[in-house]
């Protein structure tokens, strides 16, 4: 339930519409189905979900990544959390290289906005949610130099610090 609260609070306060990724099992159920496609959801099919996917695995995240690649190539946004899933946690988890791999084969500049999120656990009243957008900065898929590679690696250190710049890490929750 936690990604779907995370998307829709940045949707809600992105300064300009962006489709959020989402697991695929969620198009399943009617009324999210219709929210989903409202917003311009991208499905992503994780190997743990193939059994509600009709057996499609990650591998159909081939048609996925080519489908954010288009919308980035049109100037179009996406909100990705690339540490591959949404959860509340102290710290930040290790980032998956996707969200560097989509920006770099668009092969255009792509503008990468992070934005943090800060989750204030519930108590006797819900929990407070803050989304935090840090500077947005360029990556640009044809610049050549480094690697295919180091390009992937170098871009998601980057983006992994600009996030990180964005949270109050602690031990635990409380």
């Amino acid at each position: 339930h936690n990604s779907l609260v995370d998307s829709m609070a940045v949707l809600a306060v992105a300064p300009r519409a962006a489709g959020p990724m989402a697991k695929a099992p969620l198009w399943k159920m009617k009324v999210l189905r219709l929210f989903l496609e409202a917003v311009e959801a991208v499905p992503v099919f994780r190997p743990q979900d193939a059994a509600e996917n009709d057996g499609r695995g990650a591998r159909a995240n081939l048609e996925t990544f080519a489908e954010c690649i288009r919308r980035l190539q049109a100037g179009r946004s996406i909100v990705l959390f690339p540490e591959g899933m949404s959860r509340p946690s102290s710290k930040l988890l290790p980032l998956r290289t996707g969200a560097a791999r989509n920006a770099l084969d668009a092969e255009t500049p792509v503008s990468v906005v992070p934005i943090g999120l800060l989750h204030e656990p519930p108590g006797k009243r819900r929990g407070t949610l803050l989304v935090r957008f840090g500077a947005p900065f360029l990556v640009d898929g044809r610049e050549t130099g480094a690697s295919r590679r180091g390009q992937v690696a170098a871009t998601t250190r980057r983006m992994e610090a600009a996030i990180r710049a964005l949270l109050a890490e602690a031990d635990n929750l409380e």
